[in-house]
């Protein structure tokens, strides 16, 4: 039996006015012409290539024509042609940058392999306790907190935006009961700082 090479389905499209298309490349030797479907004025096909480059050229309304959809090229003969590289099915090209990071070989200043800035943080992890604006007159058990996005959860944030002291919080789930810790820490410079937020629940709820 002999061995089957895979194929990737690619994708051909005319948008520009006509009756009808076909396209032709590389693919086929330029010995066949394939019919696109039109479906509401936008004619494409899929056709299943081996992962490689190819030309192709667009036949429209009986005339020969490159597509601004896609890369131009020009062939040993100077024609103008449409190029594309079809890639491996399974190929995945976050996973293939990923493993171009790997390697058996000790880098000579291997601190600069962590100089760059790390990745910004995704927007749902911004939506945390510790960035939620509690009015006065919602401190109420029932409604001091709204639940929690399922993402932040068991995850440990900090504020950065405290000068005299550190707030550090995570948020757990216990079947449907969600538990948020916040820890106020002072900074060791010897001042005393008031917590807004807590002198305010203080006085709200202390016994009288």
């Amino acid at each position: 039996m002999g061995h089957q090479e895979l194929t990737t389905p690619t994708r051909f499209s005319w948008d520009g006015p006509c009756h009808e298309v076909y396209v032709s490349g590389s693919f086929t030797n330029w010995e066949q012409k394939i019919k696109l479907d039109n479906v509401d004025g936008v004619h494409s096909s899929v056709l299943h290539l081996i992962p490689g480059p190819y030309q192709f050229k667009f036949i429209v309304d009986d005339v020969w024509e490159t597509s601004n959809g896609y890369e131009l090229v020009h062939d040993e003969l100077g024609n103008a042609n449409n190029y594309i590289l079809v890639g491996h099915p399974f190929e995945n090209p976050e996973m293939k940058q990923l493993d171009q990071q790997f390697t058996t070989r000790v880098p000579l200043q291997p601190e600069q392999m962590w100089a760059n800035f790390p990745v910004e943080v995704p927007k749902v992890l911004v939506r945390t306790p510790l960035n939620a604006n509690i009015m006065s007159k919602q401190y109420v058990p029932q409604t001091l907190l709204q639940i929690p996005d399922h993402v932040i959860l068991n995850h440990f944030f900090r504020q950065r935006k405290r000068k005299a002291y550190q707030v550090n919080s995570s948020t757990v789930r216990y079947r449907s009961k969600y538990v948020t810790v916040v820890l106020y820490q002072a900074l060791d410079d010897g001042t005393q700082t008031e917590v807004p937020e807590l002198v305010d629940i203080f006085e709200k709820y202390q016994l009288k």
